[in-house]
């Protein structure tokens, strides 16, 4: 079997044209030089290097196997590079699905400081009712969500995480009776709420039609 270690060890001696040369460069003795490059030959069942006096160079199929593993090497750089990138989110895609109220009033301003901060970071955002976008996540289709009214959606298969909590405010006129209440219980009296599918409009449609 082909390692990594092999292959830093084939570009080492290529490198310096020499196993004691490369020996230095990587810190290891001549023989543990020698013996990954023999293990590195009969993996590929070919011979890597020639004698020419007291020099050595590589062989045909010697030169193929250092193209690739040249390739290898900078491949594995991009893929350390990319990996360290998505830790420290410089880059990747983030979709992000939001219910009515949250994505029209809550999420702008944070996606806004969001792209400033990151701005290599793809992002695809969902606007949806809740349910919607409830359904989007156990499709697996969104990476995160923020909805309201958690406890609507009582499923076994997703994590809820409360971070902010919202204040409502009752409007009524001056001489109305809850003016002059302190703690009351609003169920007695009659609302006008928000759709579950709307975010505004079916309120104030209640208010102006009264």
């Amino acid at each position: 079997m082909t390692t990594l270690a092999q292959l830093r060890t084939f570009q080492a001696v290529a490198r310096n044209n020499s196993f004691s040369r490369a020996a230095d460069e990587l810190h290891l003795t001549q023989p543990a030089i020698s013996a990954q490059i023999s293990a590195l030959e009969s993996a590929l069942k070919i011979r890597l290097f020639e004698r020419i006096g007291k020099t050595i160079a590589l062989t045909e199929p010697g030169r193929v196997a250092l193209a690739c593993a040249d390739d290898i090497a900078l491949r594995l750089a991009q893929m350390r590079r990319e990996l360290d990138d998505l830790g420290e989110l410089h880059a990747g895609r983030l979709q992000i699905g939001a219910s009515m109220v949250v994505g029209v009033y809550l999420l702008p301003e944070a996606l806004a400081h969001f792209k400033q901060t990151y701005p290599q970071v793809e992002l695809t955002v969902k606007v949806e009712p809740g349910r919607q976008i409830v359904e989007r996540i156990l499709r697996n289709e969104l990476d995160i969500a923020i909805v309201g009214e958690v406890s609507r959606f009582n499923d076994a298969r997703i994590a809820f995480k409360p971070f902010i909590q919202d204040e409502l405010i009752v409007i009524a006129p001056p001489d109305h009776p809850l003016t002059e209440a302190g703690c009351v219980t609003l169920l007695k009296w009659p609302l006008c709420l928000l759709s579950c599918r709307r975010a505004t409009l079916p309120a104030e449609k209640a208010f102006r039609s009264n």
